[in-house]
């Protein structure tokens, strides 16, 4: 992500944490990760979820999803 203009926390079994910013959206089947820089793609509005829960070790990205332009 290259810049995050919103971050929302969800206390839940855990905590969800929602990111909103501009990156690049990639396929799931796509094996390269890295900067949008190095690849042929736009940045555009984006919220990410990550649940966390620090007791048992585990942070997942649960949701990548297209959002309005803020």
């Amino acid at each position: 992500m290259k810049d995050v203009f919103r971050l929302q926390a969800q206390v839940v079994a855990g905590t969800n944490f929602r990111y909103q910013g501009h990156g690049c959206l990639l396929p799931a089947d796509d094996k390269q990760l890295g900067s949008c820089n190095d690849r042929e793609c736009a940045y555009e509005p984006l919220q990410v979820t990550v649940f966390t829960q620090e007791w048992s070790d585990t942070t997942l990205v649960i949701d990548v999803e297209r959002i309005p332009e803020p």
